[in-house]
């Protein structure tokens, strides 16, 4: 497992807690404006952010590096009272859905999941893409050819 990397900011002594789990490309810095009033906690997935490089960029490694966040404060409780993940953070966060077992009411909120299936040919092309990536930082207009693969370019675009 590669060290864990997590901005925190606001009250730790505040009575409610989210946890923020960044999308693909960006990091817990992404979140920095989502000031709630609540003790907040935004790790880092390995390769992203302030975090290591990581050699295994799956579903399951990325969920699993994770974990140590979900450690129960009390003998059936973790620490949060929302857990929020955003684009593949969604996909995180839903795998990470049987470990948020707790004694309380805990909100999950998935902002702009995929909405599609990930077949093993499209993991592989974007693990092999963001592998890449990570060991040499392409161009701005490598990075549109890569969006384009994805199908994602439209939504970069500025409309007319």
């Amino acid at each position: 497992m590669t060290a864990l990397f997590a901005s925190t900011w606001g009250n730790p002594n505040a009575t409610k807690r989210v946890l923020l789990i960044h999308g693909l490309s960006v990091s817990s810095t992404t979140w920095h404006q989502a000031d709630v009033g609540w003790f907040v906690t935004a790790p880092d997935f390995f390769g992203h952010g302030h975090a290591k490089l990581g050699s295994d960029y799956t579903i399951a490694a990325l969920a699993n590096n994770l974990l140590p966040f979900l450690t129960p404060t009390t003998e059936d409780d973790h620490p949060y009272d929302i857990v929020i993940g955003h684009s593949l953070g969604g996909v995180i966060v839903a795998a990470l859905l049987p470990h948020l077992k707790s004694t309380r009411p805990v909100h999950v909120v998935l902002v702009d999941p995929p909405l599609f299936e990930v077949t093993p040919e499209f993991h592989a092309m974007v693990t092999k893409e963001v592998v890449e990536r990570l060991k040499h930082p392409k161009s701005p207009e490598r990075y549109q050819q890569f969006m384009v693969k994805l199908g994602g370019w439209q939504c970069l675009q500025v409309p007319e």
